[in-house]
């Protein structure tokens, strides 16, 4: 198989005429293909024809959602802050909030108590 594919008789530059002749010929082909075929119009009803399965989708995706809700532990202490329910220590919080700049050994204190 090392015998080259003599790809000469495609080239459009050989025979000009002969080259048009098939790119006329395909595209009347095309062209009397797409007239006998069937016109496709979106109408209401292959529309309503999604209406069953899209509302079982969503049945089924808002009970998946309410059963991961309800397997979840209740939590009643709610985080009093953003920066608390991202587990920043309160105490970085209040620095944040207030613009204060820490020592270092509040920094030692506040990060030895809360594991990040």
């Amino acid at each position: 198989m090392d015998e080259k594919l003599n790809l000469s008789p495609l080239d459009p530059e050989t025979d000009r005429d002969r080259f048009e002749r098939l790119v006329a010929s395909a595209v009347s082909a095309a062209v009397e293909a797409r007239i006998h075929r069937e016109p496709v119009s979106v109408t209401v009803l292959d529309l309503t024809r999604w209406a069953r399965p899209l509302l079982a989708a969503a049945a089924v995706i808002a009970l998946t959602a309410t059963g991961a809700l309800l397997a979840l532990p209740s939590n009643p202490s709610q985080p009093e802050s953003l920066a608390e329910s991202a587990g920043i220590p309160p105490s970085i919080a209040r620095w944040a909030e207030r613009g204060e700049r820490p020592t270092a050994g509040d920094l030692v204190a506040a990060f030895g108590r809360h594991r990040w």
